[in-house]
């Protein structure tokens, strides 16, 4: 995707067409969202992002939506419990459980109510 193209959908993150476009670009394009979300200052921005980068369900975003779990915003943390879940397995699991000392005691409840939905 041009850079220009980019640069029109991350200008309008929340709407349906930049949503769809930026889901179907394909996994070569994740790298790219996640740069986009450290730049992103609204949380509206950084949970859109996070919903398109486990729609593509590549486990090599496992990291970057556990670091999301860290967001203080609501929207984003939830967005990624959500992708990872649906990506789900043994390795998500084990990634899940490295964050719960350092998660709130709400948003570890949470957390561990999607660990126990998981399956290996």
């Amino acid at each position: 995707m041009r850079e220009a193209d980019l640069q029109y959908y991350f200008e309008r993150i929340t709407e349906e067409e930049s949503f769809f476009a930026l889901i179907e670009a394909g996994d070569d394009i994740l790298p790219r969202l996640e740069a986009q979300f450290r730049q992103e200052l609204s949380p509206e921005g950084r949970a859109a992002l996070t919903q398109i980068i486990w729609q593509h369900r590549n486990p090599q975003s496992l990291d970057f939506l556990i670091l999301a779990l860290i967001d203080p915003d609501e929207l984003v943390w939830q967005e990624a419990l959500t992708g990872l879940m649906t990506i789900g397995g043994a390795v998500t699991k084990e990634k899940m459980h490295a964050v719960l000392p350092a998660a709130s005691p709400s948003k570890r409840e949470w957390i561990i109510d999607v660990i126990d939905q998981i399956e290996e």
